[in-house]
């Protein structure tokens, strides 16, 4: 079972499956510990409900937005109506005999077709999604990432100065470069999507930040020396152009989504395919820069968890990354869609890989402390 937290995490699964139980419980409950095993062994035989578990000492909130008062408290939910309420001392046998009446009644074969065709609507309709910049927050209750050992903001924050001229490589939306609180006539940012340029100058140029549309690393279009810092998350790079434009004792900071990123979801999707950018990794990365001349300050690299909660999620996600799921749709991968729906019943989640790595580079101060780059 997923453990809810909010409301908001519960309505979405309520929601976004046809059937639903939420479990309200806790760990100092003696009745609770009795029926929780005995409910997950009976839910094994309904892999269809999509469940979710409230500790009801946590997130009192949550359980009385529900009503429920006293544990254990089992309430189900079809088609985003509670059809079923049990509560505290229950025959487990006789809520079976309530919820197979639902399950049958939905899940029948005589409904088998109707309801595929429910989801495959739901589907389109997380397809369909406006998307604006970089900005995922709709997945937000939807998704869990396990979280990096490190933190971009706070390591961008260690190196540069507000009398910096900052230079933001691929900023999307300008979304992170608004939270960084440096200050914005010294900042600078790039983006070659026309979408997220037109937001770019819609939100960023009025606050004195240039704005520049770039379609070629090695192409930026500011002067020789003109940044003395570089910041890059998640967009592509050339690192003899980085040189180019920093400063002498200017630092390069970027963090980068490696060749193994979303591998689980690409072969559960589109099946053993080729890596987009095999050698997209910290050691190749650290090894271009290094013959570019640059000294290597800071270094590290992670293969993180991400859990789906919901398959519109997955939808939503895959749609906005067509350089990984390159002709995705849900009517052509419709089958594998519902392949991962029946893993989402089993284990109320989809698993997926995270890669990234991270990396702070510095152009020397002195030249006799450069190793001259060899197109110089």
């Amino acid at each position: 079972m997923k453990l809810l937290h909010s409301r908001t995490e519960a309505e979405q699964l309520i929601r976004s499956n046809t059937m639903a139980l939420i479990y309200f419980g806790s760990n100092s409950c003696g009745v609770c510990q009795a029926v929780k095993p005995k409910l997950e062994k009976l839910l094994a035989d309904y892999p269809l409900v999509a469940t979710g578990l409230v500790d009801t000492q946590e997130s009192i909130e949550l359980a009385a937005a529900y009503s429920v008062f006293t544990i254990p408290v089992i309430i189900v939910f079809a088609l985003g109506k509670e059809v079923i309420r049990e509560a505290r001392h229950f025959s487990v046998g006789e809520f079976e005999e309530k919820l197979i009446r639902y399950y049958d009644a939905i899940y029948g074969e005589a409904d088998a077709e109707l309801e595929l065709e429910n989801l495959r609507e739901y589907l389109v309709r997380e397809e369909q999604q406006p998307f604006q910049g970089w900005d995922f927050s709709y997945l937000e209750g939807r998704w869990e990432s396990e979280p990096l050992k490190w933190d971009y903001k706070e390591i961008v924050n260690r190196y540069r100065k507000d009398s910096n001229k900052l230079l933001d490589m691929g900023t999307g939306g300008g979304e992170f470069i608004l939270r960084l609180g440096h200050p914005y006539p010294n900042i600078s940012v790039t983006e070659a999507w026309e979408p997220n340029l037109e937001l770019c100058k819609e939100r960023l140029e009025p606050l004195g930040i240039t704005v520049k549309q770039v379609f070629e690393d090695d192409l930026l279009p500011f002067p020789a020396e003109a940044f003395d810092i570089a910041i890059n998350r998640h967009e592509s790079f050339d690192p003899k152009e980085v040189w180019r434009v920093l400063t002498p004792g200017g630092f390069f900071i970027t963090q980068q989504v490696g060749a193994e990123n979303n591998r689980d979801l690409m072969r559960k999707l589109l099946g053993d395919v080729p890596k987009p950018f095999p050698d997209h990794d910290l050691e190749h990365n650290v090894q271009l820069l290094q013959e570019t001349g640059f000294r290597i300050v800071e270094q590290a690299e992670q293969l993180t968890g991400l859990k789906f909660f919901d398959l519109g999620a997955v939808v939503y996600f895959v749609k906005r990354l067509p350089w990984e799921f390159p002709d995705f749709s849900v009517e052509k991968y419709f089958n594998q869609l519902k392949k991962l729906a029946q893993e989402l019943h089993q284990q109320g989640h989809i698993l997926d890989t995270e890669h990234r790595f991270i990396i702070v580079a510095q152009k020397p101060t002195s030249p006799h402390l450069q190793k001259l780059p060899s197109w110089q």
